[in-house]
């Protein structure tokens, strides 16, 4: 309901190492945009947003416990 003051991506590699950041772009209304780096393997990787009101956002809902993934074959 509210708009986001600032989305950012945290990535790794799938269940190890630190998270690396990086902030996503305003485009259009409610719609951002972040390019990562070319991918080695699989990785994992989760959104985090702030609304202007101060209330945090995340995607997926279980981040941290549980990242979205990407498996690279």
């Amino acid at each position: 309901n509210q708009p986001a003051k600032s989305v950012m991506l945290a990535w790794r590699p799938l269940g190890s190492g630190e998270f690396r950041t990086l902030p996503a772009q305003p485009v259009a209304q409610s719609v951002y945009r972040v390019t990562l780096p070319p991918a080695d393997g699989s990785f994992e990787y989760r959104l985090a947003a702030v609304t202007t009101d101060g209330k945090p956002l995340v995607w997926p809902v279980t981040a941290p416990a549980m990242n979205q993934t990407v498996v690279r074959w």
